[in-house]
């Protein structure tokens, strides 16, 4: 029996996906924190998803933005 058209549906499927960051850190000896980084250090694009993944996790918009170079500073008090 021939499956009805009207009821089929393509089916997308895209692989794994891997985005890297790095962070480096220095301990102060006043208790700081001071960190440069980068998130999605290698300006990975990732696929076109037309809908939310078929899986518990959905898709982090925040790689769509590209690299994300940082530096911050933390005070423990």
């Amino acid at each position: 029996m021939a499956a009805n058209p009207a009821q089929t549906r393509a089916i997308r499927r895209v692989g794994a996906d891997t985005f890297h960051d790095l962070e480096l850190r220095w301990n102060t000896p006043w208790r700081g924190t001071v960190a440069v980084g980068a998130k999605n250090a290698f300006d990975h694009v990732g696929p076109v998803l037309y809908s939310q993944p078929s899986s518990s996790v959905s898709y982090s918009g925040q790689f769509d933005i590209g690299r994300f170079v940082y530096m911050k500073y933390q005070q423990r008090f």
